[in-house]
């Protein structure tokens, strides 16, 4: 970033710095893009009227699951964080744990599927036993088949 006075941009840039953060860009994105300073690029945006999004790093349970929903029909992280006024970066991270934890789940049913059984495939996602019963009987599986119990045994 250019040090001293800060660098004048034309009234067409300026629009374009709005525009970019309306449409997903972070301050840090524009400030690298345009050179100047965080302070313009504020400055600019209030200008502009652009309402600022949302950078607390706190989201909750509601905002994560409206992001997961909006992402499932089919909105870019982009779009999601316009929509939210959230920041990108947030939306990614919820969409990269949502990510991670199916990838959990279908990793875990594929091991059960092919034999293991809940302690190793407790052991093996340093995971606890009660978690993996869990994502199972989300999946339909049912308790006695999860614990490999012989349901004659315990016929009354």
């Amino acid at each position: 970033m250019s040090r001293g006075r800060p660098k004048k941009l034309d009234e067409e840039q300026r629009e374009e710095i709005a525009e970019g953060y309306r449409d997903g860009l972070t301050i840090d994105d524009l400030i690298e893009k345009y050179d100047i300073a965080k302070k313009t690029v504020r400055r600019y945006l209030q200008e502009q009227g652009v309402e600022m999004r949302d950078y607390g790093f706190s989201l909750t349970s509601e905002d994560e699951e409206e992001i997961k929903r909006l992402a499932r029909e089919g909105l870019s992280e982009e779009e999601i964080a316009r929509e939210l006024k959230k920041s990108k970066r947030q939306v990614n991270s919820i969409l990269e744990k949502s990510r991670e934890e199916h990838r959990l789940r279908v990793n875990v049913l594929e091991d059960f599927e092919s034999g293991y059984d809940i302690l190793e495939i407790s052991g093996k996602y340093d995971i606890d036993y009660h978690e993996v019963v869990g994502m199972l009987r989300d999946e339909g599986i049912s308790l006695s088949e999860i614990l490999d119990l012989d349901e004659e045994l315990f016929k009354i």
